[in-house]
């Protein structure tokens, strides 16, 4: 293998490929980024067998070839070369040689004959925008438990009915709930008659849309790589996720438990509570400092004013209020309670300059909303809810 190349493309492809790297692979060879000429490009791929990660760039090829190389190591040398400058890559049966400008690296070589065949890409299922699918992403997927004991809380569950694509996550105490806008792909030809067709596939749902329970942390990190003003596709089948973007994907392994219907959570309220999102965060961080071990906020109504204390008996006390429209049902003295680091983060999940606390029954379920129109008190009609759970104050 005899290539030259950019640096700069070089080093974003490697950096991407390495996410598929283990820390701890199980067998040698998968510490190692697998390293292709084809007649498009030079092609990069990894896997730990639960993701999979692949990348295509441009490079002038002078003699073709097929390697493995040490990925964090290609990774950390990459990202210390200057990025305006072009890398010469060769290789014999067992090394490296990289040389750009006066830097020159070998790098010994991992058997790439026992290296496993990776799957190919799912089929595409729908098309979206990547700032758009990174953002709401970042609404659901921190709100996914991370006990693994829990398998089914671990993961963002997806589902895909025609243009519309919902993401749910939660972790039992809170629910993130996202719907987003998609291009959905066109749909595959029939099966011919005894070929399979009627067969139900997997993945999909009862109505033939597609269903899939995704690890969340995997679905947050992919979100933030693909964070960009391109068209991001979304690819499923069988027990695989994947995503692709202008020669780049990723896939991941699907989570096998049964998500638990998140939709029977989100409770009716009897009124609103609107606020300004910086105040209401500011307030409730300057009042949690006496909040001993994560200890609950309380937020009172108090004639147009929302008032937030922490702590009790001889412990530290603080107190702050801030100005907020109530509306429905809710009278003076209406109060509930929050884990403060819980609310904090579904105010800012709202990405709003104002959000919506819709509230009832202060020992149920409150849902938090960004204060978008007319519509705020209809919670169905919000693309993004947040559902947290009051905590039970000792007396009430």
């Amino acid at each position: 293998m005899k290539l030259r190349l950019s640096v700069q493309h070089l080093a974003a492809a490697v950096t991407h490929t390495v996410r598929a790297v283990s820390t701890r692979p199980v067998v040698p060879v998968m510490a190692g980024i697998l390293v292709t000429t084809a007649d498009d490009g030079l092609h990069l791929a990894a896997s730990d067998y639960e993701v999979y990660a692949t990348d295509r760039v441009h490079a002038e090829i002078a003699d073709d070839g097929r390697i493995l190389v040490p990925g964090r190591l290609l990774a950390d040398i990459c990202a210390r070369l200057p990025k305006g400058a072009d890398v010469d890559l060769e290789a014999n049966d067992t090394r490296l040689t990289l040389t750009c400008r006066r830097s020159r690296f070998e790098l010994p070589l991992l058997p790439v004959d026992e290296y496993p065949q990776l799957p190919g890409l799912p089929p595409a299922v729908a098309t979206v925008h990547g700032e758009a699918w990174a953002e709401a992403v970042a609404q659901v997927a921190f709100a996914a438990s991370t006990e693994e004991a829990l398998p089914a809380l671990t993961g963002v569950h997806v589902t895909l009915d025609s243009d519309e694509l919902t993401m749910v996550a939660t972790n039992r105490y809170r629910i993130g709930h996202r719907r987003v806008t998609v291009q959905p792909a066109p749909a595959p030809a029939p099966a011919p008659a005894g070929k399979g067709g009627g067969r139900k596939k997997a993945g999909a749902n009862a109505a033939g849309g597609v269903e899939a329970l995704i690890p969340a942390k995997t679905f947050g990190d992919l979100a933030r790589a693909y964070d960009t003003d391109r068209p991001l596709t979304l690819h499923h089948g069988g027990e695989l996720w994947g995503w692709s973007s202008c020669g780049s994907s990723f896939m991941t392994r699907l989570i096998s438990a049964e998500f638990p219907k998140t939709v029977a959570m989100i409770p009716n309220t009897d009124g609103t509570i609107s606020a300004p999102a910086a105040e209401l965060t500011a307030a409730v961080q300057r009042v949690a400092l006496v909040a001993l071990a994560n200890a609950p906020v309380r937020l009172t109504l108090d004639q147009g004013l929302l008032r937030i204390e922490a702590g009790v008996g001889d412990d530290a006390h603080g107190c702050d209020a801030i100005e907020v429209t109530a509306t429905g049902d809710l009278a003076d003295g209406y109060s509930i309670a929050f884990n403060p680091a819980f609310l904090g983060d579904g105010i800012k999940a709202c990405a709003a300059s104002e959000v919506v606390l819709h509230v009832g029954d202060p020992h149920k379920p409150a849902v938090l909303t960004a204060h978008t129109g007319a519509d705020d008190q209809d919670i169905a009609e919000q693309p993004y809810r947040y559902v947290v759970m009051p905590v039970r104050l000792s007396g009430s």
